[in-house]
């Protein structure tokens, strides 16, 4: 597995006489909100009610450590290192400086009462709840695309819910699970170190499964 390392800029790798502009497994980017100005961020701090597991916030710092994310298989099925995430494909998201994968389950947010958003897992493992289906309206997840996160266990969308929180992380958003997809659940890879496919990839190969 690639380590993760720190954005400071979007690239955009060119391939084959062409610009791959394809989010691919093993990547590592910074997803931004769609409706505010914040960063999927892992502030390191955990909920105080709840689960009690690390927190999962909005950042409004750029440059903020907790912000990086890696692209990974899901808990049954590994992603092939550079291969074009496909919409539809369930991933894990793995937050680089905490080692703990983006998670969700039944426990209620502090602020919205929605559904609560976590960081679970050892050095990048976990469970079931780890699992989120990637939702856009191309074959394949493009760099510029707004796409959403559906849970695959609880039938939610990832959301930044407008809900501020006060000290010691004041200023950060609350990320939820929500019923409905909408501008709020809708994220966009922002900056990212895109990693490159295999040598012998040519053009993305055409989705045959749903």
């Amino acid at each position: 597995m690639q380590k993760c390392v720190l954005i400071f800029s979007t690239a955009k790798i060119p391939l084959h006489g062409y610009v791959n502009s394809y989010v691919s497994c093993g990547s590592v980017v910074k997803l931004v909100n769609s409706k505010f100005p914040v960063r999927l961020h892992g502030p390191g701090i955990p909920y105080g009610a709840g689960s009690q597991q690390q927190s999962v916030t909005g950042s409004p710092n750029q440059i903020e450590p907790g912000s990086n994310w890696q692209i990974k298989g899901n808990t049954t099925k590994f992603c092939s290192r550079g291969f074009p995430i496909m919409c539809g494909q369930v991933i894990r998201l793995e937050n680089c400086e905490l080692k703990k994968n983006l998670h969700s389950h039944d426990f209620r947010s502090m602020l919205s009462n929605s559904q609560e958003v976590s960081l679970y897992g050892d050095d990048g493992d976990g469970d079931a709840g780890d699992d989120w289906k990637v939702v856009c309206s191309d074959e394949f997840w493009r760099i510029d695309d707004d796409v959403s996160f559906f849970h695959v266990g609880t039938k939610k969308y990832l959301e930044a819910s407008g809900h501020q929180y006060p000290q010691p992380i004041d200023g950060h958003m609350e990320i939820i699970g929500a019923k409905m997809i909408s501008q709020r659940s809708k994220w966009k890879a922002s900056e990212g170190a895109f990693v490159h496919p295999p040598e012998n990839w040519g053009a993305p190969p055409k989705h045959t499964e749903l």
